[in-house]
């Protein structure tokens, strides 16, 4: 698959544990209501996908990447396997997280600019606060008159 027995060794250990991950995501992102039972379900959830990441966190500290890196690639190369039905090459590989690292920046830069977007609204609502709060004074004071 790649000239890194580390990362080889990793994709093959990690599948299952990613594969949980988002099987918990999956359960946590379908979780409805705010009753105690849902709350300590999201808990139990939380807890376990903490311990699941944690996993990786060890393997990717030790192969000195970041952990998200790593569940990534682990990720893409599921995906191909299952897609093309064997172990994708090198090549294949690295372009497929090429295609993840170019969704995710563009999902950053959606979310960046849905940011703005909502920080000039708050900046236009406290505008509008600020004009109503000095026009009611201004009534006020006029009336008391």
């Amino acid at each position: 698959m790649s000239a890194d027995p580390d990362l080889d060794a990793a994709i093959v250990d990690l599948a299952p544990i990613v594969a949980a991950i988002r099987q918990l995501e999956g359960r946590a992102a379908k979780a409805e209501g705010t009753g105690s039972r849902t709350l300590a379900e999201l808990h139990t959830l939380q807890i376990q996908r903490g311990d699941l990441i944690g996993r990786i966190r060890l393997r990717a500290d030790k192969m000195k990447l970041p952990w998200r890196s790593l569940m990534l690639i682990v990720e893409e190369a599921n995906r191909l396997k299952k897609r093309l039905r064997r172990r994708p090459d090198e090549r294949t590989l690295m372009i497929a997280v090429q295609a993840a690292q170019d969704v995710s920046e563009t999902a950053q830069n959606e979310a960046d600019a849905e940011l703005n977007f909502a920080r000039a609204a708050a900046l236009v609502a406290g505008g509008k606060v600020t004009a109503a709060t000095a026009a009611v004074s201004y009534m006020r004071a006029s009336h008391a008159g």
